[in-house]
């Protein structure tokens, strides 16, 4: 990444996002300067409510509800959770209207429709005001997954299993032009590699 410079960054709004953006920028200098990158906050890159898409699910099916999982059986969870969302089994919940919202909901506040087309949304943003730079975007798996979905015209279900092998901390590069954005590479852990950094490795 010392090999690397950018131009600008792009951030979704969500905690999570502004906090990997300012732990980056505490190690980052530019090759020209010492000043800090600008930040775009769109809402388009932020993550899915997987809360409330677990808690939607789990109204659907009681019988699945336990007292304590374990990691296994999150994953598990969390991939029947997301099935059953992508095929609009949880619409029986009241669904926002604003597809960009990020707040705190007890209730579905996106469809996986809305969701598509929040992250499509963004990428024409890429595609019409930034494809003339090298620009870092700090999102999470859910809209990495569907942004590689969308290039590569991946079904839903492969989408789903994308998300799911994305590990915390993964790098994935797209070259972004103003009439196409192709995949360069996909989940890259290489800044891993090292013995003593190995035990970081994680999946989101």
């Amino acid at each position: 990444m010392n090999e690397i410079s950018f131009d600008q960054i792009i951030c979704g709004t969500q905690v999570r996002h502004k906090q990997s953006a300012q732990h980056f920028l505490s190690g980052y200098h530019t090759q020209d300067s010492d000043s800090d990158l600008p930040i775009t906050y769109l809402k388009e890159f932020n993550e899915y409510n997987f809360e409330a898409i677990i808690k939607a699910y789990l109204k659907c099916h009681p019988a699945k509800k336990q007292e304590a999982y374990s990691n296994k059986d999150l994953i598990r969870l969390l991939k029947d959770s997301l099935t059953s969302w992508s095929q609009d089994e949880l619409s029986h919940n009241s669904v926002s209207h604003d597809p960009l919202s990020h707040g705190k909901f007890n209730e579905l506040d996106e469809s996986w429709a809305q969701f598509q087309q929040r992250i499509h949304k963004g990428l024409l943003k890429l595609q019409s005001d930034f494809s003339q730079s090298d620009t870092l975007i700090f999102t999470s798996g859910g809209p990495i997954a569907q942004i590689v979905s969308q290039i590569l015209n991946i079904p839903t279900k492969n989408c789903i299993e994308l998300n799911l092998s994305i590990q915390n901390t993964a790098i994935t590069q797209c070259i972004c032009q103003q009439d196409s954005i192709r995949l360069d590479s996909f989940n890259s852990t290489s800044h891993l590699d090292a013995p003593k950094q190995k035990t970081l490795r994680s999946f989101s």
